[in-house]
């Protein structure tokens, strides 16, 4: 689970202006959006666009992903077929309700591999959780393959599914962040959260963040620069959380080494859970500094 994915700023493939200034973001991955809103008159041209892009987008420390238009169609197969090249790390796929549509990701994406020549696996996935109906099967949508590497729980798309009301705290969202955290944890894959709709608001991007942090998602998707900007600073472990988990890896190690099962840190209790979590903001705080030294040596 040490992928950095903070941070995915989704770039609308339609939108020259977007896809030039996605060059520049400092977002951990940038997502070209195929949305199922492009008309099927405007699609073969924002396929055309996207795949332009993709030699500016990959860049160490920065992956680039797909969202294509629908999660079971023939849209999918020609999204897939105009843009898995070797550049681009996985799919996003929408309105995910069962492992069959992931399956069928799989199969579109194992071809692919085949025909250029890539080894299998080679493209990963993320299943976007939209409705009721995704979200009572997240567990086996997100132990349908292993390219699943997270899976990303859209509030909106839920809300609107449900009919639910939405306030400052969202408690309308509360069950389904909890059960998309908890879905990820069982298949040890990311649980990351949508985007926060209102550019420009960096108050409420700030406190929704907060609040999907605390319940254990690891990233968010974005809208722009200023809000991959935001996040990625929320998401980062500071030195000192940094200094402390170091320090109880570290006696959890001398522990096992003794033959012990646990140690004491500052009369804390450390065992092998809480050890993995402190390996966790360890791998984070790790991965963070390659891609910041990947982004140096790009400038």
């Amino acid at each position: 689970m040490s992928r950095l994915l903070r941070t995915l700023q989704i770039v609308p493939a339609l939108d020259p202006a977007a896809l030039e200034a996605a060059a520049r973001s400092t977002a951990d991955a940038v997502v070209l959006d195929l949305s199922r809103a492009i008309s099927d008159t405007e699609r073969d041209r924002a396929r055309r666009q996207a795949a332009d892009a993709v030699p500016g987008l990959a860049v160490p420390g920065r992956e680039v992903w797909v969202q294509v238009g629908d999660a079971l169609s023939l849209r999918t197969r020609d999204d897939v077929a105009a843009l898995a090249r070797p550049e681009v790390t996985g799919f996003c796929l929408p309105r995910t309700e069962s492992a069959r549509q992931v399956l069928f990701l799989e199969a579109l994406l194992r071809d692919r591999e085949a025909a250029l020549g890539l080894e299998e696996e080679t493209f990963k996935a993320i299943p976007w959780i939209e409705t009721a109906l995704g979200l009572g099967a997240c567990q086996e949508i997100v132990r349908a393959s292993r390219r699943v590497v997270a899976v990303a729980l859209d509030g909106a798309g839920y809300a609107e599914d449900l009919g639910l009301e939405r306030t400052p705290e969202d408690a309308a969202l509360l069950y389904a962040r909890g059960a998309v955290v908890q879905a990820a944890g069982q298949a040890e894959v990311l649980a990351l959260d949508g985007p926060y709709p209102v550019p420009g608001d960096r108050a409420g991007l700030v406190e929704e963040t907060e609040r999907v942090r605390a319940l254990g998602f690891h990233g968010k998707f974005v809208l722009d620069q200023e809000q991959a900007e935001a996040v990625g600073l929320m998401l980062r472990p500071t030195p000192a959380q940094v200094e402390g988990a170091r320090r109880l890896h570290q006696a959890f190690q001398a522990a096992q080494d003794r033959g012990e099962r646990a140690a004491v840190v500052d009369g804390r209790y450390v065992d092998a859970v809480v050890a993995a979590r402190a390996k966790r903001v360890l791998d984070l705080a790790a991965a963070i500094e390659e891609k910041e030294r990947a982004g140096a040596g790009r400038g």
